[in-house]
């Protein structure tokens, strides 16, 4: 059996089904192909931020389109996403960053309130 990335696999479904429904956020539809440039987008910015194949991405998200974004940016450039529960209190989010080296921590707006002292 061939190794292929998590990342390559949403690529190869891209290009045989572009226009196809890819999920549906706030009942708005999302094909692969937009889902890809958004993907692409956030992936840039990582790499950007200076993070690198091998470094661990956190990200503080409900489940949603975001969420995905962030998990496949991450495949795309080789970085590991780790995603915290969107439930969790200060002290468990310092923990799980601690625990996993995340280098940086997406974070949805409204749970700011919650990270914003972490170092």
């Amino acid at each position: 059996m061939p190794e292929i990335s998590i990342y390559d696999l949403f690529k190869e479904t891209v290009k045989k089904y572009p226009d196809d429904t890819a999920l549906i956020s706030f009942d708005k539809k999302i094909t692969y192909r937009d889902l890809d440039i958004m993907i692409g987008k956030y992936a840039a910015l990582l790499k950007d931020l200076g993070i690198k194949k091998g470094d661990v991405v956190a990200a503080m998200l409900p489940n949603s389109l975001q969420h995905w974004v962030a998990f496949f940016g991450a495949a795309q450039i080789g970085a590991i996403h780790t995603p915290i529960n969107a439930m969790y209190q200060e002290e468990e989010v310092a923990y799980q960053i601690e625990d996993s080296g995340a280098k940086i921590i997406l974070v949805l707006d409204l749970l700011y309130e919650r990270v914003k002292r972490l170092k």
